[in-house]
């Protein structure tokens, strides 16, 4: 469960730096904030946080909050916050499900599931999923694998000797019984 749980940080802290280092790639021209034009020009992204340039060049009216068409530290910090606290929308997750370079695979098996799962991942029905949805909809899916594996199971798929053949197990009996006997004549 740690290592899930581990999962679903990264998860959400790539996606935090991924923003941040787009974020300062794009300032660096202009040292005010980022404004939609600082995209048109992106040589200075790498190509791995492309999906994180586009995530954030969608979502730029939803992120410029006093609407003056920049994006400035204040409010990109603000962004960054809220992933911690609301989490992410599908659109969010979507874009970010096409980042090449996600540096922990088991971080994009995980994204590409809750994409695929998202209405069952967002259980308060937000539109967004947070650590906590994401962490809840793995344990309840863990258990519900679980479940099933219980009532599939079957006896017969057990072996009471554990990898010894039957002639194997016959000798070590017949040797248990011969020592038995030889045990009771002595006296």
């Amino acid at each position: 469960m740690y290592q899930d749980k581990y999962n679903t940080n990264q998860l959400l802290i790539n996606a935090k730096l991924g923003m941040q280092r787009v974020y300062d790639a794009l300032n660096k021209t202009d040292l005010n904030g980022v404004s939609l034009e600082d995209f048109v020009n992106q040589n200075q992204i790498a190509i791995s946080d492309l999906p994180f340039s586009d995530l954030l060049k969608l979502n730029f009216s939803n992120v410029d909050t006093d609407k003056n068409q920049v994006i400035s530290s204040e409010e990109i910090t603000a962004l960054l916050s809220s992933i911690d606290k609301q989490g992410l929308t599908y659109a969010q997750l979507q874009a970010l499900s096409g980042q090449v370079g996600l540096s922990a695979t088991d971080s994009k098996k995980l994204l590409d599931e809750v994409v695929e799962n998202f209405n069952k991942v967002d259980t308060n029905h937000d539109g967004k999923v947070s650590e906590e949805e994401i962490n809840a909809y793995k344990y309840n899916k863990e258990v519900e694998d679980k479940k099933k594996e219980f009532c599939e199971f079957k006896a017969s798929n057990i072996s009471v000797f554990y990898a010894e053949d039957s002639t194997t197990a016959s000798d070590s009996t017949d040797a248990a019984t011969t020592t038995t006997k030889e045990t009771s004549t002595a006296y």
